[in-house]
Formats: C-alpha cells, sequence, structure tokens
C-alpha cells in the first residue's frame, strides 16, 4: 500500500489539476464542432477553473497554518488520517469552484476549519450544513447570520398559540439592498423556514416578556451559524 502524500503538498495552492489537456483531447474528438469546442474550453472555461481553485486551496492552507500558531496540539499532518475533514475538504472545495460570492467563499472556508478543529460535530450534520451553503444565497445567510443577534420590540404575528416577531418591514430594514422588494422578504423568509433555519411562529419559551424579545433563530439555525462562523474570535481577509 502506498504511503499517504504530505497534507501540506496537497493543500499548497499552484496547481493546474483540471486534466486540462486530456478534456481538451476528448472535446476535440467531438465531430464537427470538436475544435471549436476544445478551443472554447481551453481560453474561456479552464483558466478560471484554475484560478478559482489555486485561489481556494490557498485560502485553506493559509488558514490552516494559522491554526497551528494558534491552536496548541494542531498539526496539519494529522489531518490525512482524518477522513471527516477531508470528505468536507473535498465537498466544500466542489461547492466553491461554483461560486464567485464572496460570501459563501468565507462560510465555505468556515465550515472546512471548523470540520479541522472540531470533531464533535456528526459527519451527516456536516454534509447538511455544506448542502445549505449550497443551496442558499449570500441574502440568506446574512438574513438569518441579522437574525440571530435581532430584538424586535413589537411581537406582530399570533399563529395559533404562538407568537411571532417579524415582519417585512424587519427585513428591509436589516438588508436595505433588497430595496423593499415584499416578494422577496417572502422568498428569503419562507425559505429558511423551509430549511428549519427560522421559527414560523416563536415558541413560547424562546419568548422574553419582560423586554418582549423574541427569539427567531431555531437551534438548528444557530448550529448551521456556528459552523459557518471564524472560529478563532477574528476574521481577517
Amino acid at each position: 500500500m502506498s504511503e499517504k502524500k504530505d497534507i501540506h503538498e496537497d493543500l499548497k495552492p499552484g496547481y493546474g489539476d483540471y486534466a486540462h489537456a486530456g478534456v481538451t483531447a476528448g472535446l476535440s474528438c467531438i465531430p464537427g464542432i470538436g475544435g471549436p469546442i476544445s478551443e472554447f474550453f481551453s481560453m474561456v472555461i479552464a483558466p478560471p477553473l484554475e484560478k478559482r481553485r489555486d485561489e481556494w486551496m490557498g485560502i485553506i492552507y493559509q488558514e490552516l497554518v494559522r491554526l497551528e500558531t494558534e491552536i496548541d496540539g494542531f498539526k496539519i499532518e494529522n489531518l490525512k488520517e482524518n477522513d471527516q475533514f477531508i470528505s468536507v475538504l473535498f465537498y466544500a472545495t466542489s461547492i466553491a469552484m461554483k461560486t464567485h460570492q464572496e460570501e459563501k467563499i468565507q462560510a465555505l472556508r468556515n465550515a472546512v476549519i471548523n470540520s479541522a478543529i472540531d470533531q464533535s460535530i456528526d459527519e451527516n450534520m456536516h454534509m447538511i450544513f455544506l448542502n445549505l451553503i449550497e443551496k442558499n444565497t449570500p441574502l440568506h445567510l446574512k438574513l438569518l447570520n441579522l437574525l440571530s443577534n435581532y430584538q424586535p420590540r413589537n411581537i406582530n404575528r399570533q399563529c395559533g398559540n404562538q407568537t411571532g416577531g417579524f415582519n417585512k418591514t424587519n427585513v428591509s430594514i436589516l438588508l436595505p439592498e433588497i430595496k423593499q422588494d415584499l416578494e422577496l422578504c417572502d422568498k428569503l423568509e419562507r425559505d429558511l423556514v423551509m430549511d428549519a433555519l427560522l421559527y414560523e411562529c416563536i415558541p413560547k419559551e424562546n419568548i422574553r416578556i419582560s423586554d418582549n424579545y423574541s427569539k427567531r433563530v431555531t437551534n438548528f439555525g444557530q448550529k448551521f451559524l456556528n459552523f459557518i462562523t471564524y472560529p478563532l474570535g477574528r476574521d481577517d481577509k
């Protein structure tokens, strides 16, 4: 059995391993249009793909080096034996390759770093959380994060024996970039509720009558936020 490669080398940026030559050769064999497709791939598709991968792996490598300096006992080389971390890294990399949005790249980076230092999260939850990063937009992620610290003073939603503290005006205040788009407000809220990240109606136990505060983010939603939050207390870019 061959010895595993040094994870330091695996994570360093500067690779062009998308099998560019092989893919180009395969495309060129398509009758009639193979040549133009091959040229299009070489000129338009391959360079940004390689650039995204190099930048992403560079970010991850730098952050892991940073963990070595700030967390006692943390060693990058130990990660090569951590199948759960490797799976998270590979899955997060596949998602990162498909987006240019900085907010999602940061969420994926934080997910990878948290998986490297916290082994208590179930591997199924890792995959669920990564899927949530992939499917949701930066607006979803930003709204969820803002609502985790939001304390509405006016409880305005009655839902059976439960109460809610959220309306479209609240969303437009939290996310001024949506410019009072009420349909978009509805969409963002429904999506987060469907993913069990927000309560549709606030359970009574999450309401403090004394200060009229309602907790909108679910416990599951808070775990998700913790997973995509930078773990070292600062988020230097």
